[in-house]
């Protein structure tokens, strides 16, 4: 169970400090050779011995474990915000708290307590973003109940939060479902990233508009026409609705008393139901028939309308009364000019016994004719000519609808409606000098369509909105995505924005993810020195590697842009290593260029994998004078250290290999603690899952200094170790200080 130097016992610290005493002494001088110590480690979980044999010339001491402690893991909490990784810009420096309960972390009793994302980030250098110390279980949930995030909107917080979602890399994280459940990690297995997603609630405070529904029902044997269910501001009118009957029938009234089969309900002040209720027609001898046209379908204001009626009796008997009686009531926006009629029609009407009606009342708008009696078969027809009104619209529709009626229809209460016809006007002046509501202007900012690296975080570049009425109406704004950055293919993101008068404008960008592609020019440069002798450059070492520097460039974009300048083109900025917490960004790099330029089976996802590392062993191996022979090895690694990185950079962009003093300084002490030490060289020890990504530091544990840490030699060929015996020889010159790094290591484990 132990692992290179891991010391882990509890009941054997008196051993030690008995160990250390007479160490001291056999360096102090009672042993003139070298002192050696042999160290013998046990995996077996079950308590066993421990034995301690001194003389003035050697310490053997023969340690077995009984106490196991176990490895610890990191986890990684990121904040999104609208589905995008939150910058201090797009939460306007937000700082968002959360708690956590915390177990098995080294030198820290296990509790809970609070932390917040925000922009200094929290164990990170990176904002909105925190990390755990090592440790073996870990939860965490976002505060809900105070002023910055609320568990929807309807509190009043300005975010809300949507879920939960995690992986072992940031980028499984972001593709991962979502939950409202918080994180929960027991006996970790592994480094675990965890997304805090939240979703941005409107600050509004304008009072809410007051809407109420209007909702038409037709009856049995009817339809309507016009808009059935309606949405109307508090004080504002609705829109038309017609009764329709079906054959053979014919309209009756609506459940509030009005017979009028057209409506237009006006001053809304409350919700609203009708239903349209429609009766049998007599069916007997009389059997009368009504149709409508219109010349025109759309007009202007001043426009001339003619409306033709016609009309039958279908029946065997005839329709009698006072005479067969049609109707036409004119839209409010229309002024009668005349009328015509057939030859067995009069204009207006007269009831026997009773007053004569006009042809055309202008107080109700009402035109009327009497056909006399209509025998079967008879037909006959009406004409109004009639002209546009200017309204206070650009636009507006006018509607008619004729009816016709007998004594057989129940003593003329009962009617016959005809079809509805429709023109649509447009008011030229008003339009010009009074234009209406107009619609909002989407502008989408950054590229569209967008192009995105597969397994790569997707930050939408988002949009603008304005309004000639409204102005700058960008916070209203609602974008939905379709991207899903794990597949590649093209998506949309939707954003959508309505303005006060309820006009939408809507436009998209297109995503396309894709696989990162490889760029080559060749551009024509000097030759470089042969071998690998260096001369002095700058107070570095300068490596040459011989050959033809025509070397083809290598620029990873997203926009097919080529750098050609040599100090612009650096590919890789980071060290890269198998097991560790990569930056995803400059791995997806470095598996462009072992596929693209090398030629390698390597898949280009972001993920340090098995491919990524056997094609790093290759690369390695391809150069080794190169890459390994400055370290003094003659395998590969499969790290993307120094010499590596930078043989990567001089193939893919022609710069200069150069090793600047600290790197070299770096490489000398390797080779020197090598040196110094009769023992296997390289020694390959394997990474440890708690050493952090070494990307930032000055020196990493991959220096490759034999006794100085757990990751001991990050150079040569196997990452097995199944050894459980390491002897360390201690010189005299350097006794003390070896030995007592050694014991301290041991009380510090």
């Amino acid at each position: 169970m132990n692992k290179n130097h891991h010391f882990q016992t509890v009941s054997t610290n008196y051993v030690y400090i008995v160990a250390v005493l007479i160490a001291f002494l056999g360096i102090l001088g009672f042993s003139s050779g070298i002192a050696s110590a042999n160290i013998d480690t046990d995996s077996t979980e079950t308590a066993s011995s421990t034995t301690i044999t001194a003389t003035t010339t050697d310490i053997v001491v023969h340690v077995k474990s009984n106490v196991i402690i176990p490895t610890r893991y990191t986890v990684t909490i990121d904040k999104f915000i609208d589905g995008a990784k939150a910058t201090e810009t797009n939460v306007n420096g937000v700082t968002f708290p959360m708690t956590s309960s915390w177990f098995g972390v080294a030198d820290l009793a296990d509790g809970s307590g609070t932390y917040t994302l925000s922009p200094s980030g929290w164990n990170s250098s990176n904002p909105y973003e925190a990390i755990t110390d090592p440790l073996t279980s870990y939860s965490t949930n976002e505060n809900t109940t105070g002023p910055v995030v609320g568990s929807d909107c309807i509190s009043g917080a300005p975010f809300a939060l949507v879920g939960y979602s995690s992986g072992l890399t940031l980028v499984d994280a972001t593709n991962a479902a979502q939950n409202t459940t918080s994180p929960n990690f027991t006996d970790l297995a592994n480094n675990e990233y965890v997304i805090v997603w939240n979703k941005t609630c409107s600050t509004s405070t304008s009072t809410p508009t007051v809407v109420h529904t209007i909702i038409y029902t037709a009856g049995a044997n009817g339809t309507l026409t016009g808009s059935t269910t309606q949405t109307v501001n508090n004080g504002s009118d609705g829109i038309t609705v017609t009764a329709v009957p079906n054959v053979g029938f014919h309209f009756v009234d609506w459940s509030d008393a009005s017979t009028t089969s057209t409506r237009i309900d006006t001053n809304i002040t409350s919700d609203h139901s009708f239903t349209a209720n429609f009766g049998a027609d007599t069916i007997g001898p009389c059997n009368l028939e009504i149709e409508k046209t219109v010349d025109k379908q759309s007009a202007v204001t001043n426009d001339a309308l003619v409306f033709t009626i016609t009309f039958r009796n279908t029946g065997t008997e005839n329709c009698t009364g006072s005479g067969v009686r049609i109707e036409d009531v004119l839209d409010q926006s229309l002024s009668y000019v005349s009328e015509s009629h057939s030859d067995n029609v009069i204009p207006g009407y007269n009831f026997t016994g009773g007053l004569p009606e006009p042809v055309y009342n202008e107080a109700t708008k009402l035109v009327l004719w009497s056909a006399g009696i209509l025998k079967p078969n008879d037909s006959g027809w009406v004409k109004v000519n009639a002209n546009v009104q200017a309204t206070s619209s650009c636009t507006y529709d006018v509607k008619n609808q004729a009816k016709v009626t007998s004594y057989e229809y129940s003593n003329f209460t009962q009617y016959v409606n005809s079809n509805v016809v429709e023109t649509s006007v447009r008011n030229a002046e008003y339009c010009a000098s009074s234009p209406e509501n107009t619609p909002p202007i989407i502008t989408i900012l950054g590229d569209n369509p967008f192009t995105l690296n597969i397994n790569t975080v997707f930050t939408d570049p988002g949009a603008t909105a304005t309004d000639t009425e409204d102005g700058n109406i960008t916070s209203h704004i609602i974008a939905s995505s379709t991207v899903a950055t794990s597949t590649i293919g093209s998506y949309t993101v939707t954003y959508t924005v309505t303005d006060s008068g309820g006009l939408t404008a809507t436009s998209t960008r297109t995503v396309n993810v894709v696989e990162p592609h490889v760029d080559a020019v060749v551009q024509t440069g000097g030759g470089g020195s042969n071998g690998n002798s260096g001369s002095s450059s700058g107070g570095g070492s300068y490596i040459g590697f011989g050959g033809d520097r025509n070397k083809q460039l290598l620029a990873i974009t997203n926009t097919g842009e080529i750098k050609n300048s040599p100090t612009s083109c650096i590919l890789l900025n980071s060290y890269l290593r198998y097991g560790y917490n990569n930056d995803p960004t400059e791995v997806v790099k470095l598996q462009a260029f072992l596929k693209r330029i090398e030629g390698y089976d390597v898949d280009v996802n972001g993920v340090f994998d098995n491919k990524t590392l056997a094609g790093v062993n290759a690369f390695q191996t391809k150069f080794l004078d190169n890459v390994m022979g400055p370290w003094g090895a003659s395998q590969s690694s499969g790290y993307v250290y120094i010499t590596t990185k930078k043989k990567v950079n001089q193939i893919a962009c022609n710069v200069a290999f150069i090793i600047n003093p600290a790197e070299q300084s770096i490489i000398n002490s390797y080779k020197a603690a090598q040196a110094s030490i009769p023992a296997p060289a390289p020694e390959l020890v394997p990474a440890t899952t708690e050493t952090t990504n070494p990307t930032n530091s000055t020196t990493s544990p991959d220096i490759g200094v034999k006794g100085t840490s757990s990751d001991t030699a990050l150079v040569g060929g196997s990452s097995s170790v199944s050894n459980t015996v390491n002897t360390a020889s201690v010189a005299n010159t350097s006794a003390f200080n070896r030995f007592w790094g050694f014991v301290s290591g041991i009380f510090k484990r």
